[in-house]
C-alpha cells in the first residue's frame, strides 16, 4: 500500500514539474514528441520550355509524407496538392532521352524514380508510355504502396497519365466528338483505366484500397475523367476484388481543360472531391468552351493570388532561372496588351494600342476568344463534322516533329511565295463575309484604302512589286463573292501545306489525310475568323486602314500568343502552389550534395527486437531520435524515413558524417544494408551489408562517412557497423547519451507519466538507489545540472 501511494505521489509530481523541467532544457535539446511528419527529396523534371531553349531535365526538391493519404480525399490538402503537381511534372517525357526506340522506352524515368523514392513498388507503364506517341495513344503509369491509416492497412494505387511532351497525343485534345464527354480525352481515360484494372489484377491487389490520380494540362483533363468514371463505377473500373470508399479517392488536376459534358451534371455533389486547380489567365483551361457544352467534373479552384505574386516569382527563379528570366521580361500575362499594326518606325510591327476597343484584361480576352472559337465553328456538331479531323491531324503531325524537322516545316511554310497572297485572301474573305456593302462599294473602299496603306508600307522597304500584286489581288477579291475567295484562299493553303509536309518527308498517308479540298476550305475559314475576328466586333466591317478592327484583332492575337500561353507551364503552376504550402516556407536552392543523392539505410532485427536510439551528425548534434524503428524529433527534414512494402529505409544526407546508435530490447541479429542513391538516374549502389549479434541493452553503432563532391569517401573513412556492449553507464545518464544533463531529468519525467522514451537506462536513472525511478531522482539530476551540490556521485560510472 505504501509503495502504491508513493507511485501515485510521484506521478502527480511528474506531471506538475514536467513542463518546467523540459523548458529549462538547453535550446539545442531534441523534443521527442515532435514527430517527423514529412521529409524532403530531389526529383528531375522536364522543363516546360525545354524544346524552345534547349534545356535538359532539371533537378528540384519535393516534400512527401504518407500522411498526405490519411485525411479525406474529398478535402483539399495543400501539401498533397503540391506533391501531386510535382508528380505530374515528373510524368512529362524525359528530355534526357533520345528520340529512338530505346529513348522512348525510358521516357517515364523521372516519374518512376520519384515514386520509387517515396516507397512505391511494382512501378509499371503501359505500352503507349514506352513508345512514340500517336494521336490516339495515352501514356500512363501505375504503382502501389502500403498505407497505414489509423491502424488500418490500405493499398494506395497511383494512376498518373503523361502530362506534357505528348507529341502527336496533343492532337487528341481537339477531338471532342458530337456528344457526351470530350471524345479525345475519353479515349485516353479509357486507356488509363483499362491499364489500371489489369494492373490491379496482375498484382493480386485486393481488399481496401486508396487511389491517387493526378495530371497537368491534357493529363489533367484525362485524370478528371478517370476520377469521374471511378466514382460512377468503382467496381467496373477497378475490379471486384478491391473496395474503395469515396473518402479514399485522391484526385488532383492542374491547368485542366474541360473534358466533361454539361448534360452529365459535372458539378454534382458526388464529384466534388475531384479537385481542379487552374489559372483564368491562360488559354488551355478555357477550352473546350462552356458554350460548346463542356465543363470540368468536380470542384474548381483558382491558382493565382495577387498577394503571393512576388513569392511565386521567387519560387520560379529557384525552380528554373532561365524560364524565370523569360517570364519576367518577355512572356507573361501581365505583358498582355491590345495591339495594332504600325509602320511608323520604317518597318511593319505590332505596337500597344492605347485606345483599343479590345479588353485590357487577359482573362477577359481569353474568355472572349474561347467564346468566339465556339461561334466560329458553328457549334459542337458542326465542329465535329467540319473541323475536327483536319485540325487534329495537322496538329498531331506537327507536334510529332522535333528540332530540325520542326524547323524545316516552319521554314517551308513561312518562306512560301504564296503566303502573302494567303493572308490577302484571308483578310478579303473575312471582310467580304462580314460586310453588308455591295461589291461596287467594297471595291471603291478597298481601292482607296489600298492606296493609303501602300504608301505607309512602302516606307518599310518592302518589295514594291509585291505590294502592287497583292493590291491587285485584293481589288479582284472585292468583286468576288466570299465563297469564291474561300476557294482561291484554300488553294494557297493547299500549296503551303504540301510544300511544308514535303520538306519534312511526311508519309503519303499523312498528306492524304490532311490535304483535301474540303479540309483546306475548312481550315481556311477557321484560320481567317480566329485570326481576324472576335466577339467584340460590332457594326459593318469594310475598312482596310491600319487601325481596322480586323487588323487589331490579328495584331492582338499574334502579339500576345506567347503571353497567354506561357502561364500554362508546369514551373509556373508548381511555383504558385508552393506559395500556399507551409512545407515550402524554407524552399531554397539545392546544394550539390542534395542534387547528387543520399544514403539509404535499411535495418532489420531478428527475434522481433525493438530498436530505439538516435542519429547524430559529425559535430555530435542529435539530428533525430528513433522510437520503435521510426523517426521523431527530426531537426533536418532532409533526414527521413521512407515506408516501403518490405519495411523501409532511413534517408541520410551525404554532406556530413552521421552515426546511428540503436539499442535493442533483447538478444537479436541486427542486419544493416546501406546504399548510395543517385538522384540523377534513380539508381542505388550497395556499399555495406553487415549483420551483428547483440544482447539485450547492447548498442549497434552504424557509421556513415561524409561523402566528397565526387561521391567518394575521405581518406580512411568508411561505412561500418559495430556493437558496443551494454554497461551500467554514468549515474544520472537516464537517456544513455554519455553525459548527464537536464534532458536526463526530462527523460525520467516522461518515463513516469508513460510517454515514449527512445532510450532509457533504468540503473542510471535511479540516482538515490532506492530501487525505484521517481520524480525525486529527476530533482537530483536537475540540481546537479544547475551546479547545485548533491550527495550522490552523479556523472560517475556506476560500479
Amino acid at each position: 500500500m505504501k509503495s502504491s501511494f508513493k507511485k501515485i505521489i510521484a506521478l502527480m509530481l511528474a506531471v506538475i514539474t514536467l513542463f518546467g523541467i523540459c523548458t529549462a532544457a538547453s535550446a539545442g535539446s531534441v523534443q521527442t514528441d515532435s514527430v517527423n511528419s514529412y521529409y524532403k527529396g530531389v526529383l528531375y523534371y522536364h522543363p516546360g520550355l525545354a524544346e524552345a531553349y534547349g534545356q535538359s531535365d532539371l533537378p528540384d526538391s519535393y516534400v512527401y509524407s504518407d500522411d498526405f493519404f490519411t485525411a479525406s480525399g474529398n478535402k483539399y490538402n495543400e501539401h498533397l496538392s503540391t506533391f501531386s503537381m510535382i508528380a505530374a511534372e515528373a510524368s512529362v517525357g524525359s528530355a534526357r532521352e533520345p528520340l529512338d526506340a530505346d529513348g522512348y522506352a525510358r521516357k517515364s524515368r523521372n516519374l518512376s524514380a520519384l515514386l520509387e523514392d517515396v516507397g512505391f513498388s511494382d512501378i509499371e507503364v503501359n505500352e503507349d508510355y514506352a513508345t512514340k506517341p500517336t494521336k490516339n495513344s495515352m501514356g500512363v503509369l501505375c504503382a502501389h504502396k502500403n498505407i497505414n491509416d489509423d491502424g488500418k492497412n490500405y493499398t494506395l494505387i497511383a494512376v498518373i497519365p503523361r502530362s506534357a511532351n505528348y507529341e502527336a497525343e496533343w492532337g487528341g485534345d481537339f477531338v471532342i466528338g458530337s456528344d457526351s464527354d470530350s471524345k479525345g480525352f475519353s479515349i485516353a481515360a479509357d486507356i488509363c483505366l483499362d491499364f489500371t484494372k489489369n494492373y490491379i489484377a496482375d498484382k493480386n491487389i485486393s481488399g481496401d484500397i486508396k487511389v491517387w490520380i493526378t495530371g497537368f494540362s491534357r493529363g489533367g483533363a484525362v485524370s478528371n475523367l478517370i476520377a469521374k468514371n471511378i466514382i460512377d463505377s468503382p467496381k467496373g473500373c477497378l475490379g471486384d476484388n478491391v473496395s474503395l470508399r469515396s473518402d479514399d479517392l485522391y484526385a488532383y488536376t492542374f491547368s485542366t481543360p474541360s473534358p466533361g459534358n454539361t448534360s452529365n451534371a459535372p458539378r454534382a455533389e458526388k464529384y466534388a472531391g475531384i479537385l481542379n486547380t487552374y489559372s483564368n489567365i491562360e488559354l488551355i483551361s478555357a477550352m473546350p468552351p462552356l458554350i460548346l457544352g463542356f465543363d470540368r467534373y468536380g470542384t474548381d479552384r483558382l491558382l493565382s493570388n495577387e498577394e503571393n505574386y512576388s513569392q511565386m516569382l521567387s519560387n520560379l527563379k529557384l525552380c528554373n532561372e532561365l524560364f524565370y528570366n523569360v517570364f519576367t521580361t518577355e512572356y507573361n500575362p501581365r505583358f498582355y496588351y491590345p495591339k495594332k499594326l504600325s509602320t511608323d518606325n520604317g518597318s511593319i510591327e505590332f505596337v500597344n494600342d492605347d485606345s483599343s476597343y479590345i479588353p485590357y484584361d487577359p482573362k477577359e480576352y481569353i474568355a472572349g476568344f474561347a467564346k468566339h472559337f465556339a461561334q466560329t465553328v458553328g457549334g459542337r456538331k458542326n465542329y465535329a463534322s467540319e473541323y475536327e479531323q483536319p485540325l487534329t491531324d495537322s496538329l498531331a503531325y506537327a507536334m510529332s516533329l522535333h528540332g530540325d524537322q520542326l524547323g524545316a516545316l516552319s521554314d517551308a511554310a513561312i518562306n512560301h511565295s504564296d503566303l502573302p497572297y494567303l493572308f490577302a485572301s484571308m483578310y478579303s474573305y473575312f471582310i467580304k463575309s462580314r460586310s453588308g456593302s455591295s461589291a461596287l462599294t467594297a471595291a471603291d473602299e478597298t481601292a482607296e484604302d489600298i492606296a493609303s496603306v501602300a504608301a505607309d508600307v512602302a516606307e518599310t522597304g518592302l518589295d514594291a512589286s509585291l505590294i502592287a500584286k497583292i493590291s491587285a489581288k485584293m481589288l479582284t477579291y472585292s468583286l468576288m463573292s466570299a465563297d469564291r475567295i474561300k476557294n482561291e484562299g484554300a488553294g494557297y493553303l493547299k500549296n503551303i501545306f504540301t510544300a511544308a509536309l514535303n520538306a519534312v518527308g511526311a508519309p503519303q498517308e499523312v498528306k492524304s489525310s490532311i490535304i483535301t479540298d474540303k479540309n483546306m476550305k475548312a481550315l481556311f475559314h477557321l484560320a481567317s475568323y480566329l485570326l481576324l475576328g472576335n466577339i467584340w466586333q460590332s457594326g459593318r466591317i469594310s475598312s482596310l486602314d491600319k487601325d481596322n478592327q480586323a487588323i487589331k484583332n490579328a495584331a492582338t492575337l499574334i502579339g500576345n500568343a506567347a503571353n497567354i500561353c506561357y502561364e500554362h507551364c508546369n514551373e509556373v503552376t508548381v511555383s504558385w502552389l508552393r506559395t500556399e504550402d507551409s512545407y515550402y516556407d524554407d524552399y531554397s536552392e539545392l546544394t550539390q550534395s542534395q542534387i547528387k543523392g543520399y544514403r539509404r539505410v535499411y535495418i532489420s532485427a531478428s527475434n522481433s527486437a525493438i530498436l530505439n536510439g538516435k542519429i547524430t551528425d559529425d559535430d555530435g548534434n542529435v539530428a533525430a531520435l528513433i522510437e520503435n524503428g521510426r523517426l521523431t524529433g527530426v531537426t533536418d527534414n532532409w533526414i527521413g524515413f521512407t515506408n516501403t512494402d518490405d519495411g523501409g529505409f532511413f534517408r541520410i544526407p551525404a554532406d556530413k558524417s552521421y552515426k546511428i546508435k540503436l539499442t535493442s530490447d533483447r538478444k537479436s541479429n541486427i542486419n544493416t544494408k546501406i546504399y548510395e542513391y543517385q538522384c540523377s538516374d534513380g539508381s542505388s549502389v550497395s556499399v555495406m551489408d553487415k549483420t551483428v549479434s547483440v544482447s539485450k541493452g547492447d548498442d549497434t553503432v552504424i557509421k556513415l562517412p561524409k561523402l566528397m563532391g565526387d561521391w567518394s569517401s575521405p581518406s580512411g573513412a568508411k561505412y561500418n557497423a559495430t556493437v558496443e556492449s551494454a554497461g551500467k553507464g554514468l549515474l544520472g545518464d537516464a537517456d544513455n547519451d554519455g553525459e548527464v544533463t537536464i534532458t536526463d531529468a526530462a527523460a525520467i519525467q516522461r518515463k513516469i507519466i508513460l510517454l515514449p522514451c527512445p532510450v532509457f537506462n533504468e540503473p542510471a536513472a535511479d540516482v538515490d538507489n532506492d530501487g525505484e525511478v521517481t520524480v525525486i531522482d529527476a530533482a537530483f539530476i536537475q540540481r546537479y545540472s544547475t551546479n547545485v551540490e548533491v550527495s550522490f556521485p552523479i556523472g560517475k560510472p556506476i560500479s
